[in-house]
């Protein structure tokens, strides 16, 4: 924000908006047994896309 690169928000609410983008409802499923953990690759896909959906909300 403090490079104009984001748009000013609520630091507190992109964070829990972020980390929602990064669980997901695959977080339900391996906390319920029905998929297995997240492979590191897996883990890696699923934090470049939360970040680029996350500054896709923020630019909005």
């Amino acid at each position: 924000m403090a490079k104009g690169q984001l748009p000013p928000c609520d630091s507190t609410q992109a964070a829990d908006i972020l980390t929602g983008l990064w669980l997901g409802f695959v977080n339900l499923e391996i906390k319920l047994g029905v998929r297995p953990p997240l492979t590191d690759i897996e883990m890696e896909e699923r934090v470049k896309q939360g970040i680029e959906n996350l500054l896709k909300i923020l630019k909005t």
